[in-house]
Parts: structure tokens; C-alpha cells; sequence
């Protein structure tokens, strides 16, 4: 039978080869890492021996599940006018896109893009050309067809971002609107009323988690590869929390124990508590508490703490943190 003869590759044989092809080399990807961390599972993966093993776990099953999806798309499309240009481009395709990946973790190519998009929506817009230009280039379809699946899969990405948004949108607002304690912003961000100081994290009302602020002042040490240490300033750090009526006496004990928690000034029209045990300071509110925690010492708390004001929580969500800091 010369080529000419062969029945041509069809849409739906193609679809069927890719399909088959991501889906057995997934699962060879897979079981290859189970297998090869079931045999090293003794190694703890913060020693050489266990680093080294989860590596090869990795490569091992991205190769062989390359190797599984290409061998299949070849199988499927077999005997079939410009099969093999297909299962060829395939392979190339799904080889660039392992190693984008790759790259990514090791280098940080992919990896800011994948931060910021999030993998499972990023799959819409680079799986779907697996398909569509082999099978245009194999003249399975037209051309156009891979800016229909590209235009498809970009769709896709923005409705996934768009729905996902919005639901992160609903249940912070939930969490918002659940919320009963104080409500005290900063008078700048990213900045600090001590000098040094940046904020780098705000943690507003979740499930499990109450409002929250924190900052870092960047120190000068930078640790060598032999592991010795350069520089002589270490990060300092301190904390806000904000504490709900009901938990004052679990997360703010100094309001129950004044004693033994003397008072070193005033804010926000209350006495700041300090604890020297903990290296915390209180002050308590009508709607609950406010908590510091850090290496300061109670002239900077007290700074710190008067240098809050009220505000709604749409005032916390637009707090700027400093991006060279961020968490």
C-alpha cells in the first residue's frame, strides 16, 4: 500500500490519539513517581538522599510519561495519511510545554506566570494546542482552526479567573460581614510609624483566621553556602491582631490580668497593657482588643499601636504591602 492509499487522519481519530495519549501519559507520570517514592520512602527530603530520590521520581516520570503519550498518539494514528507528521508534532508540542514547566521550577521562567494565573486555568490555554496544530499542520483541519482553539482556550482562562474571582469575592465578603471584633488600619502603608519597618502581610477575617497585620524591617544578613552567616543585622519583626469580644479572654490575657500586665502608655483612647512574658502589649476596645507582639520595646508599642486609626474593612483591602517583603 503506497501512502497515497492510506485513509486520511480524521478530526475525530486525532481528538482520540490526544486524548489518549495526556491521559496514559499522565498516568505513566503518576505511577512512576508512587513507585519510585515507595522505594525511597525511607529518605527524609531534607537530606541529599531524599532530595535527590524526589528529583528522580520527577524526571523519571515526566520522561516516561512523554515517552507513553507520544508512543500512544503513534499507535492510534498509525496507517493514516500524515499520522506520523501528527504524532510527531505532538511529541514536540508536549515536550516544549514539559520542559516550559521544568524551566519554570528551576528557573523561574514559568513560575511567576503560573503564580499569577494558577495552573489549572493556565491548562486552558496551553493543553488544547497539542491538538490543533498538529492536525492543522498534518491537514487534519484548516489553519484557522488553531486561532479558534487558541481564541476557546483564552476564553476559557478568563471565565475560569472571572468565576473564580468573584467566588473569592463572595466568601471574603461573608467573612467580612461575619466578622465582630476592631477594625483599625494603619495611617500609611506600606510604611511604619518605626523607621525600618515595612508591612509585608494582611491577613483580613477568614474561616479560621482573624484580622491581621504584619511587619518586617530587613536586616543585612545573608547566610554563605559553606552555611556561615554575613552581616550583623538579623529581620526584626511585629505583629497586630485583632482580637473578636468573645476571645479577648483566650487571645488577649492582659485585659483579664492587669496585675501582672502593668500599663506603659496610652492609645486609641484605652491603657497599653504590656506582658513581658509573651513580649506582647494590649489594649482593650468596646468591640474587642488589639495585640502586639514583637522585639520592641514599650515606647515603640506604644508608637505602634497609636498609629492605628478606625476604618471599614474595605480600607484593610486596600492596604499596599511592600513587595520586596510580601508573604
Amino acid at each position: 500500500m503506497i501512502d497515497d492509499d492510506r485513509p486520511t487522519l480524521t478530526v475525530r481519530r486525532s481528538l482520540a490519539a490526544v486524548a489518549g495519549g495526556l491521559a496514559s501519559g499522565c498516568l505513566a507520570a503518576v505511577l512512576t513517581d508512587l513507585v519510585v517514592g515507595a522505594a525511597t520512602s525511607g529518605a527524609s527530603t531534607t537530606t541529599g538522599e531524599g532530595i535527590g530520590a524526589a528529583v528522580l521520581a520527577a524526571a523519571g516520570g515526566v520522561f516516561l510519561g512523554c515517552l507513553v503519550s507520544a508512543l500512544v498518539v503513534l499507535f492510534v494514528v498509525r496507517g493514516r495519511r500524515r499520522g506520523a507528521r501528527f504524532s510527531g508534532l505532538f511529541s514536540t508540542g508536549l515536550a516544549l510545554l514539559l520542559v516550559f514547566f521544568g524551566v519554570g521550577v528551576v528557573g523561574s521562567v514559568a513560575a511567576p506566570v503560573i503564580e499569577l494565573v494558577g495552573l489549572g486555568p493556565l491548562l486552558w490555554l496551553l493543553v488544547p494546542p497539542l491538538w490543533s496544530i498538529p492536525a492543522a499542520a498534518a491537514g487534519v483541519v484548516r489553519l484557522r482552526w488553531v486561532g479558534y482553539v487558541l481564541g476557546l482556550g483564552l476564553g476559557a482562562l478568563l471565565l475560569t479567573l472571572a468565576v473564580g474571582e468573584l467566588g473569592a469575592s463572595r466568601e471574603q465578603a461573608r467573612f467580612d460581614a461575619a466578622w465582630t471584633g476592631p477594625v483599625l488600619v494603619p495611617r500609611t502603608s506600606p510604611a511604619s510609624p518605626l523607621a525600618g519597618y515595612v508591612l509585608r502581610g494582611v491577613t483580613p477575617p477568614g474561616e479560621y483566621a482573624d484580622l491581621a497585620y504584619s511587619y518586617v524591617s530587613p536586616g543585612d544578613e545573608v547566610v554563605r553556602a559553606d552555611g556561615s552567616v554575613a552581616g550583623d543585622r538579623p529581620d526584626a519583626y511585629y505583629d497586630l491582631s485583632f482580637v473578636a469580644p468573645d476571645d479577648v479572654a483566650t487571645y488577649a490575657p492582659c485585659g483579664t490580668a492587669a496585675p501582672v500586665c502593668p500599663v506603659v502608655g496610652r492609645a486609641l483612647g484605652g491603657d497599653v497593657l504590656a506582658d513581658a512574658s509573651s513580649g506582647s502589649w494590649v489594649v482593650l476596645l468596646d468591640d474587642g482588643a488589639v495585640t502586639l507582639t514583637g522585639s520592641l520595646d514599650d515606647d515603640d508599642a506604644v508608637s505602634v499601636l497609636d498609629d492605628l486609626r478606625p476604618a471599614g474593612l474595605d480600607a484593610v483591602h486596600e492596604l499596599r504591602v511592600d513587595p520586596d517583603v510580601a508573604l
